[in-house]
């Protein structure tokens, strides 16, 4: 677990806004005794507000803000940059997403804090987004290597990392 590992080091931030996957999260982390990870139930997003997290099947951790799947509750959406600095969070030294979908929402909701700190980004990027990730990576200086790459109905997916140059 990655809240274990980095322990001395710092503070894990845990975003997760689908609300039985939370509460297992905030369980995992009472469990674990993880007293350096922060667990904040919301989405993020590039703006403020309350969107419908929809959901492949209940009791399912495969949610989605773009995707509807079926059914599923409001959440609250927020920029990474906008819970940064509520929370008073220097030094971002790496930004995981997976996101089904929503990844170029995040990012730009997360520039300021990438602009800061170059974090290193590890992002599951879903197909038809690949285009628009990677340009906007590309764009602020990113070096990108896939982890895992995938080809689906001509559409390039899979999780990438990305460094600043």
């Amino acid at each position: 677990m990655i809240g274990k590992r980095l322990a001395k080091m710092g503070t894990v931030v845990a975003i997760e806004p689908n609300p039985s996957t939370f509460a297992a999260l905030q369980r995992n982390v009472a469990v674990n005794e993880l007293n350096n990870v922060l667990c904040l139930q919301v989405a993020c997003w590039d703006e403020e507000g309350f969107l419908t997290l929809f959901s492949r099947r209940l009791g399912s951790s495969g949610n989605s803000l773009v995707h509807r799947y079926g059914p599923g509750p409001a959440v609250q959406v927020c920029p990474l940059d906008t819970l940064v600095e509520r929370y008073g969070i220097r030094d971002v030294r790496l930004i995981k997403i997976d996101v089904e979908g929503a990844e170029a929402r995040v990012l730009r909701g997360a520039q300021k804090t990438i602009a800061r700190d170059s974090p290193r980004l590890i992002v599951e990027v879903w197909p038809p987004n690949y285009g628009e990730v990677t340009r906007l990576l590309q764009q602020w200086g990113y070096h990108i290597q896939w982890a895992d790459r995938h080809v689906l109905k001509g559409w390039v997916g899979g999780y990438l990392v990305a460094e600043r140059r």
